[in-house]
């Protein structure tokens, strides 16, 4: 399914959507415990939201594409971070921010129990793109029930490579279509089109914000399906690859809410035959560029034999999740992190423990991945030639990372420290009112204060999770 923007791009959004809230909202939620006030929920509202189509989704993605892209052409080089910071945050409240907060609690739509699969893809200019969907087709148990969410980031025209030897760069041909190829291919006949399975989002390579927002908009073209998957446009698959998580998700002792997890080998050496890799390990990254966010690291298989209960693991890698979809509508992808690369994946797994999620390794690996992409172009050398700036998207990212070091809970980035335009919905982005987030900073082993992490015994050794380094509840929490 492709969905048009019919001429959305200076439209103003439908009055139905309700966009009078822009700014911090007040928490007041009951919980089960008390929390901390910026960790409540605002009340549930009175008049149901009404419901949305696909085609309405897809054009405020859309507008606010369009929108973004006007305002930062206007701007001179070499733009102020806190500059385009502020112009993004005040498109993303009016085209973005309606998705998730009038529909907190509920969805966008309902989840359907039948053990359908919608498979999120972000891709930016990937040539291996079109072969991953084709190997997922054709890999599938049952490819009926797959359907793909693909935001495709693409140059069409006066196209650069990445940085090839020496520095150098130079003019290319137009990126590879990967919906279009796909569509034409044997394994994509019949799939796309209206109503299909493949559903497309186009995001102009100079548009690009990043892969965490490129999630959010892949998320946003998920329509019901049971399952929710994240994959890398490079990616190969197993037979089979569609029944293995579906059966171990069922078999978790915290089922629907479950998470499988890991970093899947890589493609030369697939490991199909065996047991699937576990991420046990982080570390705070000590470049000055990274901003000392956490990085996860030891990911390897742990196990001889295959498991029939999935172990449980500390970190989700953003490279392959698969969960049940109702998490979309308690903890929606935030999407204000534009242009931030490490931290995605530390942010989405505290969230979802302190939403009450578990989150285990898959019992097999049933995809590969192409880790090693040489001279291939990057988001951030985008976010140079759009800002005519070259290296700008460290210092914007170094400005926005903050958010996401907030939410862990680093001490340089509290509420006292940073400024407060980054910290707005945290209620919808940030931790969960089911667990304290201090519990799952000590079940990791990690420290924010003093930079720290300790090696995570229990996963491991596939044990129950236990605390790694002692922790004090806050005060506000404690009843």
């Amino acid at each position: 399914m492709t969905l048009l923007p019919a001429g959305l791009g200076s439209e103003k959004p439908d009055v139905i959507l309700a966009l009078g809230e822009t700014g911090e909202e007040a928490a007041a939620a009951p919980a089960t415990q008390a929390r901390p006030p910026e960790a409540k929920r605002p009340p549930a509202k009175q008049t149901p939201a009404p419901a949305l189509t696909l085609e309405q989704i897809h054009g405020r993605l859309t507008s606010f594409l369009r929108e973004l892209h006007d305002k930062y052409a206007a701007l001179d080089p070499g733009p102020k971070p806190t500059d385009v910071w502020e112009m993004y945050k005040d498109s993303a409240d009016r085209w973005l921010l309606p998705l998730d907060r009038d529909y907190v609690g509920v969805g966008l739509f309902p989840v359907r129990e039948d053990d359908s699969i919608f498979v999120s893809i972000a891709s930016y200019r990937d040539e291996n793109c079109p072969n991953t969907i084709k190997d997922m087709y054709a890999k599938a148990d049952k490819p009926e029930r797959v359907f793909v969410g693909l935001v495709q980031q693409n140059c069409v025209a006066n196209c650069r490579s990445g940085v090839l030897e020496g520095g150098r760069v130079e003019d290319i041909e137009p990126d590879i279509d990967c919906y279009e190829t796909f569509c034409e291919s044997e394994q994509g006949r019949g799939r796309c089109g209206q109503d299909g399975q493949v559903r497309h989002l186009f995001v102009n390579e100079s548009e690009s914000l990043g892969p965490a927002v490129a999630r959010y908009f892949a998320s946003k073209l998920w329509h019901g399906e049971n399952y929710f998957m994240q994959i890398d446009s490079h990616s190969l698959f197993t037979s089979g690859w569609d029944t293995f998580p579906v059966t171990d998700m069922k078999n978790t002792p915290s089922y629907p809410r479950s998470a499988l997890t890991h970093y899947p080998p890589d493609k030369n050496r697939p490991n199909y035959d065996q047991p699937a890799h576990r991420i046990c390990g982080a570390k705070f990254a000590d470049s000055d560029i990274e901003s000392q966010i956490v990085r996860l690291t030891v990911s390897d298989r742990f196990e001889v034999d295959f498991r029939t209960v999935p172990c449980r693991a500390p970190f989700i890698g953003a490279g392959y999740v698969f969960a049940h979809a109702s998490f979309l509508a308690l903890m929606p992808f935030d999407p204000y992190v534009p242009w931030v690369f490490m931290g995605e994946e530390i942010l989405f797994s505290l969230r979802l423990h302190t939403w009450g999620y578990d989150i285990y390794s898959p019992t097999h690996n049933t995809a590969s991945h192409f880790y090693v992409r040489q001279h291939k172009p990057k988001f951030w050398e985008t976010v140079g030639r759009l800002f005519k700036k070259p290296g700008i998207h460290n210092a914007i990212q170094g400005y926005i990372i903050n958010r996401v070091k907030y939410f862990i809970g680093y001490p340089e980035s509290s509420k006292e420290q940073v400024d407060a335009t980054l910290l707005v919905h945290s209620h919808l982005y940030g931790e969960g009112p089911i667990r304290p987030l201090a519990e799952y900073m000590a079940m990791a082993g990690l420290d924010p204060v003093s930079k720290e992490a300790v090696k995570v015994d229990w996963c491991y050794k596939c044990e129950a999770p236990r605390p790694m380094i002692p922790y004090e509840l806050p005060p506000q929490v404690i009843q």
